[in-house]
């Protein structure tokens, strides 16, 4: 599997989101969280797929202007970041439905 971060502003939101929501993309895993970047406030997105599937979102994401990649250090962390939280989540849910 192939881990990615982006970062897009939040006026792009919903054309995001309307991309990540068609046939092409539907197995890719996904997750948003609300953050900075270069002086700019939107949503850092974590996704998760296909090498061949990230690469065609990649593709056109660029094509359209839409979202920036975030540089492979900060992606780094950011994924860090966003996997302690998943660990966190899921260990709350267990201590409510364990």
């Amino acid at each position: 599997m192939t881990e990615i971060i982006y970062f897009y502003e939040s006026n792009k939101e919903k054309e995001i989101k309307n991309i990540l929501g068609t046939d092409e993309f539907m197995r890719l895993s996904y997750t948003t969280k609300i953050g900075g970047h270069d002086d700019k406030i939107g949503f850092h997105i974590y996704v998760i797929g296909d090498l061949q599937e990230i690469s065609s979102l990649d593709l056109r994401l660029e094509k359209l202007g839409l979202i920036h990649r975030v540089s492979e250090n900060n992606q780094n962390i950011l994924i860090e970041k966003f996997k302690a939280a998943e660990e966190s989540a899921a260990y709350g849910m267990g201590l409510i439905f364990g």
